[in-house]
């Protein structure tokens, strides 16, 4: 549906003579060269500067063939029997050799790696093209291994799928007799594929014209077969298998396309095309085709076709007379699927013409004009989408129609033909009115401005009485003025007060055009809704309906919609309180129900009668509660769609279920019973469901109530049906659902018949206990006489409902004990051995109070218990001797040493529990107090010396390794530091990713990985690849261990004061004091600040602490805390 708009750029160079009487003429990359009568060489580089150098001396025959090399930047010229290579820099050419004297066609790869040659024989040469010395014009062509053109190509598949019996041929022709015309003996014609890889020889032979598909290395792969009235001109095509050619066709020329296996793949007629076609050209990367024809009186005309959706659309006729001939003509490929360029030179000058690819008419409201030749067809999008090459109505010209214009102020389509008029018409009512008609005085080719169009398309919008213009340019940037918002954009349009265009990362984007979106200076992306396209797609316009038409790259349409817009329109309606045309439309665009809910809770629960009548049918409003949900889908899944300044309500939508519950019960709860189980199912329980069909069904409404447990039966299996509609206890509803569920009545009516007769009470237990509902049955159970203790306690301890039991018995019930020491086992048997004797000390089960207790550990509530009791003191002992054994065990030791003192009558043990943990004072002062003087002297004192001894040996051990290893790791940082990429520091990143490039998170192989990992960083070892790493770990431990050793030093030095003792603590004393000092000393420089606080560098030496930093745990990156070794020191140990 796109159609190709002209932008002229027209260059007409000082010397107009100098065109004239020229012998051959090429365009290039923004270059032209061509070759006067006198053998002069005139290259335009920019397509302005003429640079003349004279090559008559190396021309000795006719020139056949020119061309501009553009990777090279060398002009190539070829005659009948030499090779010429001229340097515009040097201004001067070198003649190469040949290897033929009478060349006939010559070609280039598009590479310009390889050169082709045929010479008069047919034989195809190829050479490879190398540049030995390029100041001295030093060249060199390397030979292929020639071929002739009739050299037979491989057999095709014969038989089975792959013969040509079996391939597609398209839908059946009707036979049409073609005149056959002998074709004169003309020269090849040779094309290239656009990756170089193959090419195509249009040759001649006994009157026909074939062809023949050759790869690079020059082997024949595909030749045609007989084609009628085949013409020379050819185009391989530059992205896939196409070759396009002309042909004769009574008394009119078609254009034929072969696929690269050259077997017909199509055909059309060119009707507008008058005179002898003289060659083709496709774009390198669009499907576009240039056709250029010329007349008997030398006039000429340029085609320039499209294709999409699989047919030709003839969309510009460029016309040259006889004075203007055009002589060459070349794409230029921009990589730019919105634009492209096309040199022409004629024999005035150069044509430099920049076409867009654009969608003519009025887009806003959904009519789209197609060029089609003489042909403008008008579709109109808003009524209904027609796929092209179809349309809404036709308007036929006389001549070729090249540009359409619309003025939307006046409602005016403007043709430009190709005869130089101007055709204006009004559309009213889908009906076409002619309007006065102008004459342009200019040439066609200059109804343009003469400078490069940049603007793809433009649009205009006013937001807030401002009014802002947006643009795509052809670098595919989008603009509001001068501001570059967004690149990579395929297509834009401005819809309403809304934005959309499609982006190359394969994306629809919607953008409410409000003040504050237009005020930011560059757009993220991310931030504005966004959905998935097919690559490559555009944007055609909008239907009435709001709906996205978009062109996809193959010329199909697709119809899309856009939520952002769909969820403004659905508020809009609601706030105008159209709540029928909102229900329809968000069924139209099957967005969520959920938006008529929170887009206003507020607004919703006052309108919920008409939301209701909305619905219409009960289906419909069952298929509308079954989608709501709790979560605000405006947070979730239409998160992009909101404006993060929109308020929100806070509104608890559980509020909104339970009004729209309350509403459609009283309307009609037995019309509306379906729903109401819908939203019960969904925001309630399946309890509250089975009890509104359970009262619908002592009603006598069955038919209703079936369809209700239908619904509940999409919902939930029937085991769970069954089981909580026995907690209703009503034993006809209970024989309607298990027929409702289809289960055998041999099975479940015996059961209901045994139950039927039971007193309430024990029938409600029962029904709990068949529905599996042990929890409620235990409730029930409890309070029934008829049961004894024995199968209540079997009850409760097979279904493990003891918690429940316990708390739905009162203390006054005559099995609260009972209860209570089933819940008193079930918490033991979970260790929670304190709340168990807890319980039975409030059930008035004091001895077996005391087991749980002792279990605990509780020592105190055990204590009190005894004074209850008044227990005997053996059995007192013996008790609290086991709680304090168990405490010793758990490390709680001064409670034990409380047990032993105080209440079993063993200060020795205590005296010895003091002494192992290092509690010297109290130890001294216990065996003081009750005068054990033997355990003072050959328990405690010999103590307190060896841990003093062994305070000072380890304090030592700290010292001597902490210098070791500080001084390892200072040395290894100083020497790489110094080093290069390639240092340690180097080894140990690169070493870093290969592990992690190596190995896959999730597998049991990588976890054994990363525990080898974690056990070599504690590698002490010099020269280990973790060396710097664990020396830091280990001086982490080792300076914290001489930092938290004051207290301990303190204690040992605080108990004996005899003069031996007084002197070995002051030694103690001062070597931990030198020790502390020079860790102090040397922590800054472990942890320094680059250590600290280096970031990103190109220093390999801060890249490989950076990198040693990241492999430590979060606790070795901080130095350790010197204000430990504040609080200890003894100023009778220190020196003045």
């Amino acid at each position: 549906m796109e159609n190709i708009e002209l932008c002229l750029n027209y260059v007409e160079h000082k010397d107009k003579n100098i065109f004239k009487n020229n012998l051959k003429a090429c365009l290039g990359d923004h270059v032209f060269c061509f070759i006067t009568a006198k053998h002069q060489l005139c290259v335009a580089e920019g397509l302005q500067d003429l640079n003349v150098i004279d090559i008559a001396h190396l021309i000795k025959d006719a020139v056949i063939d020119l061309k501009y090399l553009n990777f090279w930047h060398y002009v190539f010229i070829a005659t009948e029997s030499t090779i010429i290579i001229v340097d515009p820099k040097l201004g001067k050419g070198v003649a190469l050799d040949s290897p033929t004297d009478k060349i006939k066609s010559i070609s280039w790869n598009p590479n310009e790696t390889c050169l082709l040659i045929v010479n008069e024989e047919e034989t195809i040469y190829g050479l490879h093209f190398q540049v030995i010395n390029a100041e001295q014009q030093q060249y060199n062509f390397v030979p292929l291994k020639p071929v002739h053109i009739s050299d037979s190509v491989p057999n095709s598949v014969y038989v089975g799928w792959g013969s040509h019996n079996t391939q597609f041929k398209g839908s059946k022709k009707t036979v049409e007799k073609i005149t056959e015309y002998l074709q004169e003996n003309s020269a090849p014609i040779i094309s290239w594929r656009g990756n170089g890889e193959q090419f195509v020889l249009n040759f001649w032979r006994d009157g026909r014209r074939y062809l023949k598909v050759f790869n690079s290395n020059l082997s024949p792969l595909y030749q045609s077969e007989v084609y009628t009235n085949l013409l020379p001109p050819a185009s391989f095509k530059g992205h896939g298998n196409f070759i396009a050619c002309a042909a004769e066709h009574n008394e009119k020329y078609k254009i034929v396309i072969f696929e690269k296996n050259c077997l017909v793949k199509s055909e059309f007629v060119v009707k507008h095309i008058k005179g002898k076609i003289q060659s083709l050209q496709y774009h390198p990367d669009l499907p576009i085709l240039a056709i250029y024809s010329e007349d008997i009186d030398n006039s000429g005309s340029l085609s320039i076709y499209l294709y999409s959706n699989g047919h030709w659309y003839l969309k510009q006729q460029l016309k040259y007379s006889k004075a203007n001939q055009l002589l060459s003509y070349y794409w230029i490929n921009s990589y730019d699927k919105n634009m492209c360029t096309l040199n022409i030179l004629t024999a005035k000058g150069i044509e430099q013409y920049f076409l867009k690819l654009v969608f003519n008419g009025s887009l806003q409201t959904g009519v789209v004009v197609i060029i089609d030749g003489s042909i403008a067809q008008f579709t109109l999008l808003s009524k209904e989408v027609i796929p092209p090459p179809m349309s809404s109505f036709n308007l036929e010209f006389n001549e070729v129609v090249n540009k359409v214009l619309y003025d939307q102020k006046l409602n005016l389509y403007i043709f430009v033909l190709a005869d130089q008029s101007l055709k204006k018409y009004t559309l009213e009512n889908n009906e076409l009115e002619e309007c006065s008609q102008d004459i342009i005085s200019e040439t066609l080719n200059n109804y343009s401005s003469g400078e490069k169009s940049l603007i793809i398309s433009s649009s205009e919008v006013i937001i807030d009485q401002k009014m802002y213009k947006f643009y795509l340019d052809q670098n595919r940037n989008l603009l509001l003025g001068n501001n570059i918002l967004c690149h990579k954009v395929l297509s834009m349009i401005v819809f309403d007060k809304y934005l959309l265009f499609t982006h190359a990362a394969s994306k629809l984007y919607c953008i409410r055009l409000s003040s504050r979106n237009l005020n930011m200076s560059n757009w993220d992306l991310n931030y504005f809704y966004s959905r998935e396209v097919e690559q490559g797609s555009k944007i055609v316009s909008l239907t009435s309906k709001s709906e996205i038409v978009l062109i996809l790259p193959r010329g199909n349409l697709e119809t899309i919609t856009c939520r952002l817009i769909g969820i403004d329109i659905i508020e809009q309606l609601l706030k105008e309180g159209k709540w029928n045309d909102a229900v329809k439309e968000i069924r139209r665009q099957r967005l969520n129900w959920n938006l008529l809910i929170d887009l206003d809770p507020e607004r919703f629960c006052k309108h919920i009668d008409e939301f209701i009548e909305a619905a219409s049918t009960v289906s419909i409003l069952n298929q509308i509660i079954s989608e709501f949900s709790v979560e605000n889908c405006l947070t979730t899944l239409y998160s992009q769609c909101l404006e993060n300044n929109c308020s929100r309500s806070e509104m608890n939508k559980k509020e909104v279920f339970s009004k729209i519950l309350n509403k459609v019960v009283s309307l009609n709860p037995i019309l509306n019973l379906v729903s109401i189980v819908m939203l019960q199912l969904r925001h309630f329980t399946l309890k509250a469901a089975l009890h509104s069909v359970c009262q619908a069904f002592q009603l006598g409404n069955i038919d209703i109530c079936k369809s209700a447990i239908n619904q509940i039966l999409l919902h939930h299996h029937c085991s769970e049906i069954i089981n909580e509609a026995y907690t209703l206890y009503n034993i006809e509803f209970m024989n309607f659902v298990y027929n409702s569920c289809s289960e055998d009545p041999r099975i479940f009516e015996p059961e209901l018949e045994k139950i039927k007769d039971l007193e309430p009470l024990e029938l409600r237990f029962k029904m709990c206990e068949l529905g599996n509902n042990f929890a409620s049955a235990t409730k029930y159970l409890i309070r029934c006489s008829k049961y004894d203790k024995d199968f209540i306690s079997n009850f409760i301890t097979k279904h493990i409902t003891q918690h429940v039991a316990y708390e739905s018995i009162s203390p006054k019930h005559i099995n609260f004990k009972l209860i209570s020491e089933l819940f008193a086992t079930f918490l033991s048997l979970r260790s929670r051995h304190n709340e168990a004797g807890l319980v039975l000390e409030r059930a008035g089960l004091l001895q077996e109070a005391v087991t749980h207790f002792q279990r605990a550990l509780n020592w105190q509530r055990v204590l009190s218990l005894f004074e209850k009791l008044k227990s005997p003191h053996d059995f007192r002992k013996t008790v609290l001797l086991s709680i304090a054994e168990n405490l010793k065990q758990q490390n709680r030791l001064e409670e034990a040493v409380v047990l032993y003192e105080h209440y079993c009558d063993e200060k020795q043990k205590a005296i010895e529990l003091l002494t192992f943990d290092h509690k010297f004072q109290q130890a001294l002062h216990m065996a003081r107090k009750y005068s054990y003087n033997d355990l003072e002297e050959n328990l405690v004192i010999p103590a307190i010396i060896q841990y003093r001894a062994d305070l000072l040996d380890k304090i030592t051990e700290n010292e001597t390794k902490f210098i070791e290893y500080s001084s390892r790791h200072l040395e290894g940082e100083t020497t790489t530091t110094n080093d290069d990429l390639y240092s340690e520091y180097g080894s140990i990143i690169s070493r870093d990713t290969s592990l992690r490039s190596s190995s896959s998170g999730g597998s049991s192989a990588s976890l054994k990985a990363r525990r080898k990992q974690e056990k070599k960083k504690t590698d002490l070892r010099e020269g280990g690849i973790y060396e710097d790493i664990a020396l830091i770990r280990q001086l982490y431990i080792l300076s914290l261990d001489v930092l938290n050793s004051g207290q301990d030093v303190k204690e040992v030095c605080s108990t004996l004061t005899d003069d031996q003792s007084f002197n070995e603590c002051k030694v103690l004393h001062e070597r931990l004091l030198n020790v502390q000092e020079k860790v102090k000393t040397h922590i800054p420089k472990i942890w320094n600040e680059t250590f600290l606080n280096a970031s990103e560098s190109s220093e390999p030496g801060i890249l490989g602490i950076i990198q040693n930093r990241s492999e430590l745990d979060l606790e070795f990156r901080k130095p350790p805390p010197t204000e430990l070794a504040d609080d200890w020191k003894m100023l009778i140990f220190s020196h003045i």
